[in-house]
């Protein structure tokens, strides 16, 4: 039992029932804290996970928009996809294509 007296708190007829009581309240304590403690860090982990690939994301979609750019107001540039990528040739003209190609 705790007593008041003297002003002193953890004042105790019986020191050997206190201890348990407070050796268990530490460690409900540190089981809470480190809970919480490891829910922070894995937040803080996935929040610069997603950071960066904002970050990644934001560059990919500049350059996309480069891309629109260029293919909005360069012809040349789309007829060069289209041969490269497609297989476009233009009239009157022979494609040859090689053993190993990978064209």
């Amino acid at each position: 039992m705790i007593n008041f007296i003297n002003n002193n708190f953890l004042y105790c007829k019986d020191k050997k029932k206190i201890i348990p009581k407070i050796l268990f309240f530490l460690i409900l304590f540190f089981l809470i804290f480190n809970t919480t403690l490891l829910k922070i860090i894995k937040l803080q982990r996935y929040k610069n996970f997603l950071l960066k690939k904002t970050y990644q994301l934001e560059i990919e979609t500049e350059k996309l928009k480069k891309d629109i750019k260029i293919l909005e107001t360069d012809d040349k540039y789309i007829e060069n996809i289209a041969r490269k990528k497609l297989a476009f040739y233009k009239d009157g003209e022979t494609i040859y294509g090689f053993v190993g190609d990978k064209k």
